[in-house]
């Protein structure tokens, strides 16, 4: 990613944008910061191209070489090796692709580490010519402080809140805060005794009352337990499901996949529900 590009791209389309852009680059801003909130590794890949471009790679803030580095060897002169020779991914560990890559710069610069030794090959080891010739590098990169993780995300934050003014896009509004409550639950008295025959459909078996107090409470998942005494729930029963009133809010068909045994009990899930109870209120499912 070029950062100039990105910024001269961005300036020609907050030159550009009227009310219906606004509203499309609205929803794809909101795609891109639902991405980077999924994918908080690339906030880290940004503060590390900005070292790279700077000067000096991030991952060789404070470091000096001064050990004789070859394959096998593992540490954080290894992962600034790998930074100065673009050897990808840094992980730290001097593998083949870091020989390979400590071999082409000795002999890019044969002058100064091979012809001293007598050698036109590199060696793929970091010996004392190599290391002298890695550490002018660095002593002569411009020393520049690398922002952390932390200045990246701000600086993409204020980046983010000026776009936003820019094509008119209202901030979305701050979380009401939550109230602790209380939920009650019990079996209702009816329906009970309900007998299910063969080939009966939208049977209803049984009633919870659900009571909210001091609060609004939303129900995300209701777990039903089946006390089977040994018999295999699903042989005889095919399909559960649950209502609010006569809206039905989730159902699942029963198999091996879909419920849990435990002893002669089984049990199966319905979740994702997002079943709100009112305040000092109550529903019966």
């Amino acid at each position: 990613m070029e950062v100039k590009k990105l910024i001269a791209t961005a300036s020609t389309l907050a030159l550009i944008a009227g009310t219906a852009f606004a509203q499309d680059f609205s929803s794809l801003l909101n795609q891109i910061l639902s991405y980077l909130q999924q994918n908080q590794q690339l906030v880290q890949q940004v503060q590390q191209a900005v070292g790279q471009v700077a000067g000096v790679p991030s991952a060789c803030q404070g470091v000096t070489f001064t050990r004789t580095l070859k394959y096998g060897m593992r540490g954080n002169d290894v992962k600034c090796l790998q930074a100065l020779l673009n050897v990808t991914p840094q992980t730290g560990y001097f593998g083949s692709l870091t020989r390979a890559a400590v071999i082409k710069f000795q002999e890019d610069h044969a002058d100064e580490i091979l012809a001293p030794l007598g050698l036109t090959k590199g060696t793929g080891v970091v010996g004392p010519k190599t290391i002298a010739k890695l550490n002018q590098m660095l002593a002569q990169a411009p020393q520049v402080q690398i922002p952390s993780t932390e200045q990246v995300k701000s600086i993409w934050d204020l980046f983010v809140e000026a776009l936003k003014k820019e094509l008119g896009i209202a901030p979305a509004p701050a979380p009401t805060a939550g109230e602790e409550g209380e939920l009650f639950a019990e079996k209702s008295p009816v329906p009970t005794g309900v007998t299910v025959y063969e080939g009966d459909k939208n049977v209803g078996v049984m009633a919870i009352k659900l009571r909210a107090k001091k609060s609004a409470i939303t129900v995300d998942r209701v777990d039903l337990i089946f006390n089977a005494g040994g018999a295999i729930v699903y042989k005889y029963i095919n399909y559960v499901g649950l209502y609010d009133g006569e809206n039905a809010i989730k159902g699942v068909n029963l198999d091996s996949t879909t419920m849990e045994r435990s002893g002669n009990d089984y049990k199966v899930r319905l979740s994702g529900l997002n079943l709100k109870v009112d305040k000092d209120s109550e529903k019966v499912l």
